[in-house]
């Protein structure tokens, strides 16, 4: 498994897109999938950072450094956003291989902090050093 950025494998694009579409469907109400895809080119949004995890070309997972991830919250920055692990590829490290190629990338920029938001994964997050700084009810969800 190896970790690339979407920029250099861009065939991946529209798979990365889904993924992200499906798993997180509850911030996507409204928006034609379409208008997502586009806004994941690396192209089109120079904000955003994604990594795409391959193993033997197949793309496995997912994670990316963005300047807004959360609008009620648009005064932090940045963000770590959409991590995620095809499921018979998840409790193999993958999701941490991901996030510390985001911590990486932001440390690269002159970052200190990340923020990140789920609504189901706190305890995977907390493992991994991070904290809780608030909760937040959006999307109808805390």
């Amino acid at each position: 498994m190896k970790i690339h950025y979407l920029r250099d494998v861009p065939e991946h694009t529209a798979t990365i897109a889904k993924w992200i579409y499906e798993a997180f469907v509850h911030e996507f109400a409204g928006v034609a999938f379409e208008v997502w895809a586009v806004q994941l080119e690396p192209a089109q949004n120079p904000d955003k950072t994604t990594f795409v995890a391959l193993e033997d070309g197949q793309a496995v997972g997912t994670a990316s450094l963005d300047d807004e991830d959360l609008p009620p919250r648009s005064d932090l920055s940045p963000w770590l956003a959409s991590v995620y692990v095809l499921p018979k590829f998840r409790a193999r490290g993958l999701g941490q291989h991901l996030i510390e190629a985001v911590e990486k990338e932001a440390k690269a920029r002159g970052f200190t902090k990340i923020y990140l938001h789920t609504t189901d994964h706190a305890e995977f997050y907390e493992k991994r050093g991070w904290q809780v700084l608030e909760t937040v009810h959006y999307w109808n969800q805390d």
